[in-house]
């Protein structure tokens, strides 16, 4: 593959030419401003209607599928474009999209950039920013939660733009129980959250057996099951929700009470209580304008009732810094490998005078992963453009070996191998085939992603072998989860079934014995003189 020739700007040049400079472009900035359930995408989408071009930004696939579905229903023509979707509807004056997937270079009437707090989220922060700083628009609807005023502000009024800013109340009113839920009597339209997966399955698996109808929404599912789940409980066929806190962003999933099976959360290093913010976005979600009038939040004991009612009143703190990533061309000026090279970039901190208050740059630990795989001869023989793609694609921890395939498949000058269930024809193996069967479908997004870049489509030539598969898997992924099977937890010291409410992954048995066994060890070999 032949690297990139053309001359390509750094982002920190983009944003210095962008300093000051959105003034003359005359742009309309509406900041809305409000909790969840204030209807504040509600009014941005309605002058995005009214507009003769207009693109919205989602945060999520979800949310860009759902307003494209909207749109459409409406007898509005509308594009959908997420990394592993490309449905272009010919002559469409809408495009809804994922925010990643923003191009700089088109020009729309109106721009809708929602939930805008996540200009300060340390991965994918660089993704909003890059909408502020390039956006071309004689309209520009920004969306955003209390917490992010004081940021976009300094940062909009740096780029030159004049804001009006438009605060939104919340529309059903929220309140918090006075005293705990009862697990064993649930009311119907309740979402139960708890903060794993398996967690979740358990509880799915608790409801069920005492007669209920349940959907299951957790953030490894690919998001068309969650989209199915999440309307089997809108359409009344379920009579209850177990999910995670994957319910908290880009979801329209009303409910009458949502009930916290835990106030606390691992959070990839430790298991820490909840933030303010996070128990207001998951506790949004009781309540619907329009759909229910009300909603009430909960929790299965006295204490966290009480700390739910203390993280409500309390005010999030104010979110202090946007995020920005390297551009290739950052990386082309500097020497050594790819994953050298953005250790380099995160330490020169190449950002303009005039934003350094209120920008850092990104956590690039997902993408020097993946670059720590290539060696130099690798990178040489992609080209720096393709190697700077391929670290961007949405690989986990479960299908880095796959992503690696890919890698591989390329340099060899071979297609990309298809995922593995389908190269064999049947699932693999495995003590957990549903997680199995979401992993199988995070190969075929890989695949997809790739797929559906420009200088890498001539590797996918299975897409739609690998797309009509992947819509297999998740109607079987969706079958599995509407069907009544055993999804309890086990210990996984003494495989007995742990408590449909539990927060670690072993028995309080095997964790009193585990500790006994530590603290009876002698910490330090007894010493002898010889």
């Amino acid at each position: 593959m032949k690297p990139h020739t053309g001359p390509r700007p750094n982002f920190a040049s983009i944003l210095e030419n962008a300093l000051g400079s959105k003034k003359t472009l005359e742009c309309q900035v509406t900041l809305h401003l409000g909790p969840a359930n204030s209807g504040k995408t509600y009014d941005s989408v309605q002058a995005l209607k009214f507009s003769s071009s207009g693109v919205y930004l989602a945060p999520l696939r979800l949310l860009a599928w759902e307003v494209a579905d909207k749109l459409k229903s409406e007898g509005h023509l509308c594009s959908l474009l997420t990394g592993e979707e490309k449905l272009m509807i010919p002559d469409a004056p809408f495009l809804s999209s994922t925010v990643e997937m923003f191009n700089p270079d088109n020009y729309a009437e109106c721009i809708i950039l929602d939930e805008a707090q996540m200009i300060a989220d340390d991965q994918r922060g660089w993704a909003w920013m890059r909408v502020l700083a390039q956006a071309q628009a004689k309209r520009l609807e920004i969306i955003a939660s209390p917490d992010a005023e004081k940021l976009l502000l300094k940062i909009l009024h740096k780029l030159g733009y004049t804001v009006k800013v438009a605060r939104h109340e919340r529309l059903a009113p929220l309140t918090v129980a006075d005293k705990p839920w009862r697990i064993d009597r649930p009311e119907e339209h309740t979402i139960f959250v708890s903060f794993s997966r398996g967690g979740v399955l358990s509880l799915k698996t608790f409801f069920e057996r005492r007669g209920w109808s349940v959907a299951a929404i957790y953030g490894n599912l690919p998001p068309e099951v969650k989209r199915k789940q999440a309307e089997r409980f809108l359409s009344g066929e379920a009579k209850l929700c177990v999910a995670t806190d994957a319910i908290g962003m880009g979801m329209n999933l009303p409910a009458s009470k949502v009930c916290f099976t835990s106030m606390s959360k691992y959070d990839g290093q430790s298991q820490r209580d909840l933030t303010p913010a996070e128990a207001r976005q998951i506790a949004g979600r009781a309540g619907r304008f329009g759909v229910k009038e009300s909603g009430e939040a909960g929790a299965l004991t006295r204490e966290d009732v009480e700390l739910l009612r203390v993280l409500l009143q309390v005010k999030p703190a104010d979110l202090e810094y946007a995020r920005i990533s390297p551009e290739l061309e950052d990386l082309a000026h500097l020497r050594g490998p790819l994953s050298h090279r953005l250790e380099v970039w995160e330490k020169q901190k190449a950002i303009p005078e005039g934003l350094k208050d209120v920008i850092l740059p990104s956590d690039l630990e997902h993408q020097k992963t993946l670059a720590a795989l290539m060696k130099e001869k690798d990178v040489e023989q992609l080209g720096l453009d393709a190697a700077f793609t391929l670290i961007k694609a949405p690989a986990s921890r479960e299908t880095f070996g796959y992503w690696w395939a890919c890698v591989q498949s390329i340099l060899s000058g071979k297609p990309f191998p298809v995922p593995v269930a389908l190269a064999h024809g049947q699932a693999i193996r495995s003590d957990d085939p549903l997680l199995n069967s979401e992993n199988v479908v995070g190969q075929c997004d890989v695949y997809l992603w790739l797929s559906n870049r420009a200088e890498l489509a001539q590797f996918g030539k299975e897409k739609e072998k690998v797309l009509e598969y992947k819509w297999k898997l998740i109607e079987h992924i969706d079958a599995t989860l509407a069907s009544q099977s055993d999804m309890s937890r086990k210990c996984r010291k003494c495989f007995r079934k742990l408590p449909a409410v539990h927060d670690f992954g072993v028995c309080q048995n095997c964790f009193q014995q585990g500790r006994r066994r530590h603290f009876a060890r002698p910490k330090h070999k007894k010493f002898r003189f010889r």
